[in-house]
């Protein structure tokens, strides 16, 4: 019987201590089980998912080049959808029916470089005597399109500044999967655009739940200061790809603002958790005589979704921050920094420019930190927000948050929802690379977390609360009851991750 009781504090102990790195990407180790209402959603380390993210592109300076592979024997039907950076407004989407084994490439470039006026950025999808080898056979919709340029005005009627669409991220949600022996199958199918296009929208039958099998890669040229000496540096990375992000048949429109984050089977709970990061190290090498420059860029991925569904009180700062200026709803940060021979400053701000007995944050949707106290950014950027302040010329920096926190069926990780990227360029970009940002995660087990509170109600088993008129159990089913109504859906997957087992 002592026994059985002192198992029993330790367990209870474990489950309240905070634990770092114990709980990483939604995978479960060294003992702490993945929260059950993730339902075996993850960030996937082999880089495959059903959800891919690329967190950066950068038109301003050069030429983006991407490729998703499709590396199943059934086809994909997916969206693809290109945000700016600053407040993650939708600048283009569009469907993309990939067939078994297909490969999808894209560039995303100044209209300058194809000879065509203004300063969105257009995508491009073939040669069409711009100069630019791509794909040319993948079904899309829209179709009958090589060039497309993004556009300033989005869903909401909102307009934006056409410079904003230079800069970004990408992402590609794959709806469904069509079984089909090979893709000849597939190309009978789905003959065109408008075939595509309504197999986005559930009209194909015997449609399933795609498959995780996609991958992609980004490549951004740097063409800022080139010379022919140095060449073009190339900064390449892989997609974040989310894992079981659904085991449902999406659908989705050209019109509609679908898929989301919030209709993974997790929800948007469910996703910020695996998102999640606490800390972010960086190492940075900045010695002169290699010419070194290192940029970290953040992407804030999940911060439209959350402020959308009035759930910014948990993650920025003013706690009231509305969608009506997603930049006023900012992310307090700290830094550390270390040199390579354990030295850190003992005093002073470690970002600039940050005003006097003010706390430094980052506003913007993606944020670019270059790393030295007058450096200038290796691209050229308008997300520049705040400089990690160094006289150290190598060393490494810890970026900390302290504000945010998912709760996902009693267990509570702390920090935000965050993509890194690091940048590092030597000898005028002659070399170069890009690679994620290491990072760990606080994850507290066993705790109560905020957000919409339940309690007893109506005599029912377990807890309930009200959302939207409609009272809401451990068992009720959020998509079937709310709909398009996104406030009200993703209040119901918080509410249902934070209180039921």
């Amino acid at each position: 019987m002592l026994r059985r009781i002192w198992l029993g504090l330790l367990v209870l102990t474990l489950m309240v201590v905070p634990a770092l790195a114990d709980q990483i990407d939604g995978l479960a180790s060294s003992g702490q089980a993945a929260p059950n209402a993730l339902q075996d959603l993850h960030v996937n380390p082999g880089a495959m998912g059903d959800v891919l993210v690329f967190p950066y592109y950068n038109a301003r300076t050069g030429l983006n080049y991407f490729k998703i592979v499709n590396t199943s024997d059934r086809g994909i039907i997916g969206k693809l959808r290109l945000r700016e950076g600053k407040e993650s407004e939708e600048v283009l989407d569009f469907i993309v029916c990939l067939s078994p084994h297909d490969e999808f490439s894209f560039w995303v470039v100044d209209p300058q470089l194809v000879g065509l006026s203004g300063n969105t950025a257009v995508v491009l999808r073939d040669d069409s005597g711009t100069g630019f080898m791509a794909d040319d056979d993948t079904v899309v919709a829209p179709g009958g399109w090589t060039v497309a340029q993004t556009r300033t005005t989005t869903s909401a009627g909102k307009n934006i500044a056409p410079e904003r669409t230079m800069e970004g991220y990408i992402e590609f949600f794959a709806m469904s999967a069509v079984p089909v022996a090979d893709s000849a199958a597939f190309h009978q199918l789905i003959d065109g655009a408008d075939a595509c296009l309504a197999a986005a929208q559930g009209g194909l039958a015997n449609l399933e739940d795609a498959p995780n099998a996609l991958v992609g890669e980004g490549y951004i040229f740097n063409l800022k200061n080139i010379t022919d000496q140095d060449g073009v540096s190339t900064y390449a990375y892989k997609a974040v790809a989310l894992a079981n992000f659904t085991s449902r048949v999406l659908t989705a429109g050209l019109t509609t603002d679908r898929p989301l984050f919030a209709d993974a089977d997790a929800g948007l709970a469910g996703v910020n958790y695996v998102f999640t990061k606490s800390n972010l190290y960086g190492l940075y090498d900045l010695q002169n005589y290699v010419s070194g420059k290192t940029d970290l860029i953040l992407n804030f991925i999940t911060k439209k979704e959350i402020v959308d569904a009035g759930l910014a009180a948990g993650y920025y700062n003013p706690s009231n921050c509305t969608d009506e200026d997603y930049t006023k709803c900012c992310v307090p940060i700290t830094a550390r920094v270390y040199d390579d021979e354990e030295n850190t400053p003992t005093a002073g701000v470690d970002f600039s420019p940050v005003p006097p007995g003010q706390q430094p944050q980052v506003c913007n949707e993606v944020t670019y930190l270059p790393v030295g106290t007058n450096a200038t950014p290796i691209l050229d950027t308008a997300l520049r927000e705040l400089n990690i302040v160094t006289s150290y010329e190598l060393g490494w920096v810890r970026l900390s948050f302290n504000m945010g926190s998912t709760t996902v069926s009693r267990v509570t990780a702390n920090g935000q929802p965050v993509l890194a990227l690091q940048l590092q360029s030597y000898i005028g970009g002659a070399a170069d690379q890009a690679m994620p940002v290491a990072y760990d995660l606080e994850v507290v087990g066993g705790g109560q977390g905020g957000g919409q509170g339940g309690g007893q109600g109506g005599g029912q088993q377990g807890p309930s609360t009200q959302i939207g008129g409609q009272t809401v159990t451990c068992n009720t089913d959020c998509a079937a009851t709310f709909g398009a109504n996104i406030g009200d859906l993703v209040a119901c997957q918080v509410w249902q991750q934070q209180n039921c087992p």
